[in-house]
């Protein structure tokens, strides 16, 4: 063999051996979550595939049931039971959907096999006060159809609490009033919880 063949031999043999290495090292993963979005509250599975720290697949299905025992949303706080087309219904325009995620399932895949693990992500637990707060609105807009009220309420809770904020004020405040208004059942009910909203202060 040929001086020139045996470099070609080698190096090729290097190139599948570092090949291999990356694949054992750098595993291909795919993590399934739970989510919800902090203004409407649709639930949705998420799902995305990466190596390498680079994303080259992604897909999401709403969906408003829990998935099962096996799902992320074991690992999610309990999905509200309510209707997100009411958000449109209130404010008149569709949903922006911003997604908090919750419960996931991170798979990773390499040669030597394959590794699950459950857990759930910090920041639906972190944004819990808006999700309450807004299946208050829903019950108490169900319950008098004022969707002046619906309107004026959702404006202060953006502001106490809008859906990109970097540190959460009021928790049990808003947790407790969110949990207030899901048992209104009159307008004069519920203008007094707003009143109580506006007294709270972002700090």
């Amino acid at each position: 063999m040929s001086m020139t063949k045996r470099r070609k031999w080698t190096l090729a043999a290097y190139l599948v051996i570092a090949v291999v290495g990356i694949l054992i090292i750098f595993p291909f993963k795919s993590i399934r979550s739970s989510a919800i979005c902090a203004n409407c509250l649709q639930h949705a599975y998420l799902h995305e595939k990466s190596w390498l720290g680079v994303t080259y697949a992604s897909d999401c299905r709403l969906a408003q049931g829990h998935g099962g025992i096996m799902s992320s949303a074991t690992f999610s706080p309990a999905i509200p039971q309510t209707d997100p087309k009411l958000y449109e219904e209130i404010l008149g325009q569709p949903c922006q959907h911003c997604f908090k995620k919750g419960g996931f399932g991170r798979t990773s895949t390499s040669l030597i096999g394959t590794l699950h693990a459950d857990g759930s992500y910090v920041e639906w637990h972190r944004f819990l006060p808006r999700v309450t707060v807004i299946e208050g609105i829903y019950h108490c807009y169900r319950a008098t159809r004022s969707k002046d009220l619906a309107t004026r309420t959702y404006g202060e809770l953006d502001r106490l609490l809008p859906v990109d904020a970097d540190e959460i004020w009021s928790y049990k405040e808003l947790m407790d009033i969110g949990n207030r208004l899901k048992a209104v059942s009159s307008e004069e009910e519920w203008e007094k919880l707003l009143l109580e909203l506006r007294s709270l202060k972002c700090e």
